[in-house]
């Protein structure tokens, strides 16, 4: 691992993703489909990542597909439960008529629709890099959720600090095994060379946005109010 320490974060994210799985009956349905969504998501992500971003090692090909897609399954699984784990909130489903439901799934469906033509419409018409492309594919649509969902702010908000806080510690690992792994991965063309506590400062920005995003879809979709512990 020390000679490809990116696939060792992604060995992390799983260890990460199994233990809330198995620790969690309730949350394995939530876990799994937003797990497999993004999944599918990542091909056309790293395809434009590969360019300007970072060249990550692969087991497989120099193409490293293969990889970064079970790497989404598993940080896209652990963000959408991460703050019911740790809050252990309960989720009140709200009944609702099947044409309401009709229109969450098609609000919802817009709204990955605009993610994804943000992101290819940013990079390719645009040409903004693929940093600010997805800060914001994920940030308009986040926003539009939030102003339908208020309720979500918070529970956003503290879903990408707990995120962010377990991606520091997998990146401390990472360094410890490997101190220069960074420099040899990011190519740091379009985006700052600032590190910080381990981490791109990039990468934070990241995670904000990808926190603040996934966490309230599955509670958008299914009309899911959240009761806070006293």
């Amino acid at each position: 691992m020390k000679h490809h320490p990116y696939l060792l974060i992604w060995v992390l994210w799983l260890v990460v993703w199994l233990l809330l799985f198995l620790r969690n009956r309730t949350m394995r349905n939530q876990m799994m489909w937003m797990s497999v969504i993004f999944m599918f998501a990542w091909p056309a992500a790293d395809i434009i990542y590969v360019l300007d971003r970072w060249t990550p090692s692969s087991l497989f090909w120099w193409f490293p597909l293969f990889e970064g897609a079970l790497a989404w399954f598993w940080i896209w699984g652990v963000a959408s439960v991460i703050y019911e784990v740790v809050f252990k909130d309960e989720l009140v489903y709200v009944g609702d008529n099947k044409w309401r439901s009709f229109r969450r799934d098609l609000s919802l469906l817009l709204l990955c629709l605009l993610c994804g033509a943000v992101f290819l419409s940013s990079y390719f018409w645009f040409w903004v890099d693929s940093f600010v492309a997805t800060l914001l594919c994920l940030s308009l649509p986040t926003l539009l959720m939030l102003i339908k969902r208020k309720d979500l702010f918070r529970n956003s908000l503290y879903s990408w600090l707990l995120l962010l806080l377990i991606y520091i510690i997998i990146y401390l690992l990472i360094w410890f095994v490997s101190p220069w792994w960074i420099w040899q991965i990011y190519f740091f063309n379009n985006t700052t060379h600032t590190i910080i506590l381990w981490m791109p400062i990039d990468d934070v920005f990241w995670y904000f946005f990808a926190g603040m995003f996934i966490w309230p879809l599955y509670e958008f979709r299914q009309h899911i109010k959240i009761a806070h512990r006293v």
